[in-house]
C-alpha cells in the first residue's frame, strides 16, 4: 500500500503542478479591482470662555460623513518578463511532478515484479521439496520395515529418520514461504489479506 499511495501522491501532485500552469499564465491577463469606503470622525474640544461651541456627537457624525469608492484596472503590458518567467517556472515544476510520478511507477513495477518473481522461485521451491520430502517418506518406511526385521541397525535407521524429518522440515518452510510470497502480491496489489 505504501507504493500505491506514493503513487496516488505523486499523480495528486502532477495534477496540482498542471494547475499551477494555469494559475501562472493568469498573469498575462488583466486585473479589474473594486473598493469603496464609509468614514466618519469625532472630535472634542474645550471650550474658553464660550469660545468654540461644542458639537453634538450625533451632528459631528452626520456633517464629518465621507463615502469613497475607487476602481483599479491593470494591464499587464511590461510584466511579460516576469509573467513569462513564473509560466516557466509552472512548467517546470510540472515536468518534474511527471517524472516524479514515473518513477513512483517504475517503483511500483519493479517491487511487484521482484514479488511475482519470488513468488514464482517458492512455488518451485515447493515443489521441489514436497517431492524430496515424499521420497524421503518413503526411504524411511522401507528402512523401517528393514529395521523391524533386523536387516538395518539403528545408525542406518536414525540418519533415514534424520533425513526424512529434516525433508519434512523444508517442506513445512517452502509451504509458509509460499503463502507469504502469495500474501506479498495480495498487498501490492490492494487485496485484503486474509489467511
Amino acid at each position: 500500500r505504501q507504493g500505491r499511495q506514493q503513487l496516488r501522491t505523486a499523480s495528486q501532485l502532477s495534477e496540482a503542478a498542471k494547475q499551477g500552469i494555469a494559475v501562472a499564465k493568469g498573469a498575462y491577463s488583466p486585473s479589474l479591482s473594486l473598493g469603496a469606503g464609509l468614514n466618519t470622525s469625532y472630535s472634542y474640544q474645550f471650550k474658553y470662555n464660550g469660545q468654540f461651541p461644542q458639537s453634538s456627537f450625533t451632528d459631528q457624525i452626520n456633517q464629518r460623513l465621507g463615502q469613497s469608492i475607487g476602481m483599479s484596472l491593470q494591464i499587464p503590458i511590461f510584466n511579460g518578463f516576469s509573467a513569462r518567467s513564473t509560466v516557466r517556472r509552472a512548467k517546470i515544476t510540472y515536468q518534474n511532478s511527471l517524472t516524479t510520478e514515473q518513477l513512483a511507477k517504475n517503483n511500483l513495477n519493479k517491487v511487484i515484479f521482484q514479488a511475482t518473481t519470488d513468488l514464482k522461485a517458492a512455488q518451485s521451491r515447493y515443489g521441489s521439496t514436497q517431492n524430496a520430502f515424499n521420497a524421503q517418506k518413503d526411504a524411511f518406511y522401507v528402512v523401517e520395515q528393514r529395521y523391524n526385521v533386523g536387516l538395518v541397525n539403528s545408525l542406518d535407521y536414525s540418519t533415514a529418520q534424520t533425513n526424512r524429518n529434516k525433508a519434512e522440515i523444508d517442506f513445512i518452510q517452502a509451504k509458509y514461504d509460499l503463502l507469504f510470497r502469495a500474501k506479498v502480491i495480495d498487498y501490492y496489489l490492494g487485496k485484503q489479506i486474509t489467511f
